[in-house]
């Protein structure tokens, strides 16, 4: 995200970013019963943001994809809450990505959150099956960063406006 931040910034000067940890708040947590966007994103909420990109998933134990049914809510429903709490009037453009690891089933419900919101969805398999775009423990290197933070400008460009 700090990529696409200092692109974003050439052609905006001005423009603010806060960059919402999710790991702990969404990723590891949301199968718990008692999990909340609420309780977890007040200051992105305040922050007020015109544009949210999701690119998360990487977390989230991989026993959830066997069996998303079994928890309490699924990945997609957590971050459609999130979505829900952050952006409550729908004004934010709203980008939702494939994550960098391949996982069907989070993807699968994170395509469909992005169609039922009209967000804008972003395809990265072409990038994550590149051999020359894997870092330390797999995670996407200066290459795969780049080229992802690339593919968000273009999304965020094309003004795709999110429609609740």
């Amino acid at each position: 995200m700090h990529l696409f931040a200092a692109n974003y910034l050439k052609a905006n000067p001005g423009a603010q970013f806060a960059i919402a940890q999710v790991s702990g708040t969404i990723e590891r947590s949301f199968t718990n019963a008692d999990w909340s966007a609420a309780t977890r994103f007040r200051e992105a909420r305040d922050f007020r943001p015109d544009v949210i990109i999701a690119f998360f998933g990487a977390n989230v134990p991989r026993t959830y994809d066997e069996n998303p049914s079994a928890s309490a809510r699924t990945f997609g429903a957590a971050v459609g809450e999130t979505l829900d709490f952050i952006d409550q009037d729908g004004r934010a453009q709203v980008v939702i990505s494939e994550g960098y690891y391949i996982r069907p089933a989070l993807d699968a419900e994170k395509r469909a959150l992005a169609e039922r919101r009209g967000a804008t969805w972003v395809e990265i398999d072409d990038i994550r099956r590149r051999a020359d775009t894997h870092g330390l423990h797999n995670h996407p290197n200066d290459l795969g960063m780049t080229m992802i933070a690339q593919r968000f400008q273009s999304a965020v460009l094309q003004g795709k406006t999110n429609r609740k």
